[in-house]
């Protein structure tokens, strides 16, 4: 199976628990890895027989701009739904990062895994 990635994806979004955090944008550090066959579309040079990696980051961005969360464990599971739905991607790894969440940490966050294969 091959993988098609997106790796340091970072974008402002409206996420956290505490008040604060409510009230301004905070950068979000993206890595998802999407494994999925890319033999057909390789062999004609086809974009249209892969998985675009162009229009999964818009879908996420946009997501991230319509919506709050409170969790990065929620932001990672409707991210992973999204590209499992939308986008028929069956097995994946996504990591959500906030570089902002901890002084004294370079970034926390959540990684998830769905194979639905």
């Amino acid at each position: 199976m091959d993988k098609i990635f997106l790796k340091g994806l970072k974008l402002k979004a409206h996420i956290g628990i505490y008040e604060w955090e409510q009230r301004v944008e905070q950068t979000v550090l993206i890595d998802l890895e999407m494994y999925t066959n890319i033999s057909e579309a390789a062999n004609i040079d086809d974009i249209n027989l892969t998985l675009n990696y162009f229009t999964v980051a818009k879908r996420i961005e946009k997501l991230i701009h319509e919506q709050h969360f409170n969790l990065v464990e929620t932001l990672a599971n409707t991210i992973a739904e999204i590209l499992q739905t939308e986008f028929s991607v069956k097995k994946l790894r996504l990591t959500v990062g906030k570089p902002s969440a901890l002084a004294n940490a370079e970034v926390v966050g959540v990684t998830i895994e769905r194979d639905n294969v």
